[in-house]
């Protein structure tokens, strides 16, 4: 098993542990965003002409700035990543992260969110 097949197996697990969470009618009452409303492309510097965002697709994929794609979801008002790392250019996976994104608020075609672990805070604008 290669490094991308074990980083797709473990994030294949976390998922669906995850979508047995929050339903998009619990994120919308607690006022956050279902899945559905997140797909797109965010920029977090506001440009949307720089690679600083994410692209989250409705099949559960992700792009993540120059270096990460692998897997999303929402769950309790935080987007949940799996993302596999590589060089730009290069096809060899060099590692396999999980990150947290917080929502802080939700308005549509922007969000403020918290990195968690580290603490960021980025204010996303949807691209498209």
């Amino acid at each position: 098993m290669t490094v991308a097949d074990t980083g797709r197996a473990v994030a294949a697990v976390l998922i669906a542990a995850a979508l047995a969470g929050t339903t998009a009618a619990e994120a919308e009452t607690a006022g956050m965003p279902s899945g559905a409303e997140l797909i797109g492309t965010w920029s977090f510097d506001g440009s949307c002409a720089s690679s600083d965002g994410m692209g989250l697709t409705a099949d559960g994929e992700i792009w993540f700035d120059e270096w990460g794609w692998g897997l999303w979801v929402v769950e309790d008002g935080q987007i949940l990543m799996i993302l596999q790392e590589s060089e730009m250019g290069v096809d060899t996976v060099i590692g396999v992260s999980s990150v947290v994104l917080r929502i802080d608020g939700f308005q549509g075609d922007r969000f403020n969110g918290t990195f968690v672990g580290t603490g960021q805070a980025i204010e996303a604008v949807r691209c498209s």
